[in-house]
């Protein structure tokens, strides 16, 4: 599927977003959402998919207990890729349109356009 590229801006964005948010969250948990998205992209990265889950999962769950929609969405969507790599296409599609659903109502062109292209891929 060769999307280096928007997994790479992906990343981007959400350590930008949580250095601007810092001030708003506790330092654990900006480590813990950090720390393991960085870790789930590394495995990508280097075509280890399945750790590449277990670490989005555990990035998924610290930004959902910290509420960062954007980083909820950006996991939602990295895992859904990741599903979608491997062949898993019912799954692929739930955590693609969750993400889909969270950078509309954020109204981010760009997480929107990304997602949307990721869903094609699957489909």
């Amino acid at each position: 599927m060769g999307q280096e590229g928007p997994m790479t801006f992906r990343l981007s964005c959400v350590v930008l977003f949580l250095l601007l948010s810092a001030p708003l969250v506790q330092a654990q948990s900006l480590k813990d959402i950090l720390k393991s998205y960085e870790q789930g992209y590394a495995s990508y990265q280097q075509g280890k998919y399945y750790e590449a889950l277990a670490s989005y999962e555990r990035s998924l769950k610290f930004a959902r207990q910290a509420k960062f929609s954007q980083n909820i969405a950006a996991n939602l969507t990295s895992m859904g890729f990741i599903y979608g790599l491997l062949g898993h296409y019912d799954k692929a599609l739930v955590h693609l349109q969750e993400g889909l659903k969270i950078v509309r109502d954020l109204n981010h062109a760009h997480d929107i356009a990304a997602t949307l292209h990721s869903l094609g891929a699957v489909y």
